[in-house]
């Protein structure tokens, strides 16, 4: 890619996620937000943790189809750009 490669959300560098219970998290979760409110309608991030921090190729997946590559928490580059531009 020809543009710097930065994530989209980079304030989740380096921050341990844990469960209810203070357990860091491990596996893959979903943040589902409102497109509009009052509708039944979703943006899906799919993320995927080890031991608490983002992590894997791909680590985050977008609702526009954007994939960013994480490792142990470190951004590394974006796996696949959003739908409109590949």
């Amino acid at each position: 890619m020809s543009k710097k490669e930065k994530p989209r959300e980079p304030e989740r560098e380096d921050q341990i996620y844990k469960d209810k219970n203070g357990k860091p998290l491990n596996g893959q979760y979903f943040i589902a937000k409102p497109i509009e409110e009052g509708t039944v309608l979703y943006d899906l991030t799919e993320l995927n943790y080890f031991k608490g921090k983002i992590h894997g190729e791909p680590a985050i997946c977008y609702h526009d189809g954007l994939e960013e590559t994480w490792e142990n928490g470190k951004f590394l580059r974006i796996k696949n750009l959003p739908y409109p531009e590949r």
